[in-house]
């Protein structure tokens, strides 16, 4: 078909890709979050990579990133 007529080929691509629908990887997890998991998704943000993780022993703190580390070391 594509070599006889680009435009009905691009059209075809286009209208394909056009109901596709939700990726289906968001979907597969999703779902596995529900089913296996048991969770929800919540609209809750992710705190800052260097702040303490919830349930840890240091929820809350401010953590030091490792390159920091490395740069303090440097100026040693």
């Amino acid at each position: 078909m594509f070599p006889q007529d680009p435009i009905a080929w691009t059209k075809k691509c286009i209208l394909n890709i056009a109901a596709s629908g939700k990726f289906s990887s968001d979907r597969t997890i999703t779902e596995y979050a529900r089913d296996i998991w048991g969770v929800t998704p919540t609209l809750q943000p992710l705190p800052h990579p260097n702040e303490g993780r919830p349930g840890t022993k240091y929820e809350g703190e401010t953590t030091h990133s490792s390159s920091a580390s490395l740069n303090e070391q440097g100026k040693k």
